[in-house]
């Protein structure tokens, strides 16, 4: 009797180690195979987005006296200088729309969205001169894939939008006190986790709702 109960005790043993070494080689390998797994999904699907918030600035030349040796003389040389004035946003309504959609890779299951963004911004030209002020906007992921992205300015879609490496840029003239309304929208996909930045730079906001 009690031989027969060694031997259950021993077979269940050996299950259980079986079983065992079955799942923490499992774990391993897809705790491996995770980074490769997630980038794949996202090559197929979109990354991780992160949404800076729009940057508005206005350009003056400014002219610098350049001193170089040439010949065993000295030369003055003047050159002109574009520097870019930040300015703050006077307003942002941000609407976004996300819905969750999983997708499997392998034994993972990985948390993919789709995303509609919609940002209505107030700009304002609150210097002492009529300027023309830069409007750019960065797409989250240059290597995402968008649809319907549009460019509305004081109510007219800008058509033919002239993207530069995922940045939109467009110039605003406005007189001393004058404001815009300036939408941007756009449909995407993305993986993980959605962001929306205001930029390292900034410090302080003005009339933010999202």
């Amino acid at each position: 009797m009690l031989a027969r109960m060694a031997a259950i005790v021993f077979i269940f043993l050996c299950i259980a180690a079986a079983w065992a070494a079955l799942g923490a080689t499992v774990m391993t390998r897809t705790a491996t195979q995770d980074e490769s797994l997630k980038t794949a999904v996202g090559q197929l699907w979109g990354a991780q987005q992160r949404q800076l918030a729009p940057r508005i600035y206005y350009q003056t030349v400014q002219q610098t006296r350049v001193e170089t040796a040439q010949g065993g003389k000295t030369v003055t040389e003047t050159k002109n200088e574009t520097v870019n004035h930040p300015l703050l946003l006077d307003g942002s309504d941000v609407q976004v729309d996300l819905n969750l959609d999983y997708r499997q890779k392998g034994l993972l299951w990985y948390s993919t969205y789709r995303v509609r963004f919609d940002g209505k911004y107030r700009v304002t030209n609150y210097t002492d001169a009529e300027r023309e002020i830069f409007f750019d906007f960065s797409a989250p992921n240059q290597s995402g894939v968008y649809d319907n992205f549009r460019l509305i300015v004081g109510g007219k879609e800008i058509p033919n939008l002239p993207f530069n490496a995922g940045v939109l840029s467009h110039k605003i003239r406005l007189a001393t006190g004058q404001s815009e309304i300036v939408e941007v929208g756009y449909g995407s996909q993305g993986l993980g986790e959605w962001w929306y930045d205001f930029g390292n730079e900034v410090s302080q906001g003005k009339i933010f709702s999202l």
